[in-house]
């Protein structure tokens, strides 16, 4: 599915995904009616994607995986504010700059428990806002991230992360956790700046 695609069409309620390798960057931003996208195939994913679709509530992955088009996934599901669950593989491994990635998706509260975010650099805002998130895979692994900057800032609800978040790289951790209400335990900081 080629960039820009379907963006913004006011009609598009569902999409079924079967057999398809790329989704180009904003394919489906600002479609506003879509509440529900069935993935049951690896594919690549561009930035911004499904960013903007206000009424997305599902993403189950299944039988597959979501994995970086290129070296960036911002956004993809940026101001998806009514997007409570994804489920399945989200392998970000490719992607340097996975910023804003779940950023304002205000009613999510399940994510994938298999989220590599191995090589990104840029988790900036990656969860930031999602106020009913609750907890984060213990395996996410942002050694390599640099600017960590409000990557939870914003999660009211967020009860557990990882015991030990490796910061080796990090120069920027700047309100990382700021407004994390129910967070009652931060976590070790290894090797922060």
């Amino acid at each position: 599915i080629r960039e820009y695609a379907f963006a913004f069409d006011e009609n598009l309620t569902t999409i079924n995904l079967d057999d398809v390798g790329i989704i180009g960057a904003s394919a489906f931003e600002g479609c506003k009616k879509l509440d529900n996208i069935d993935i049951s195939y690896t594919f690549a994913i561009g930035a911004r994607a499904f960013k903007d679709c206000i009424n997305l509530k599902y993403v189950d992955i299944i039988g597959g995986s979501m994995a970086s088009k290129e070296t960036t996934a911002t956004g993809t599901f940026r101001d998806c504010r009514n997007l409570e669950r994804v489920t399945g593989v989200i392998d970000l491994s490719t992607a340097t700059n996975t910023h804003s990635f779940f950023c304002n998706c205000q009613k999510l509260t399940q994510i994938p428990s298999v989220l590599n975010l191995s090589s990104s650099t840029d988790v900036n805002n990656f969860f930031s806002d999602c106020r009913s998130l609750q907890q984060v895979p213990a395996s996410l692994d942002i050694r390599r991230a640099i600017n960590c900057s409000s990557m939870y800032n914003g999660c009211w609800e967020l009860r557990a992360v990882p015991e030990i978040i490796d910061l080796s790289a990090a120069t920027n951790i700047n309100t990382m956790f700021q407004n994390c209400k129910a967070l009652t335990r931060v976590p070790e900081l290894k090797n922060s700046n």
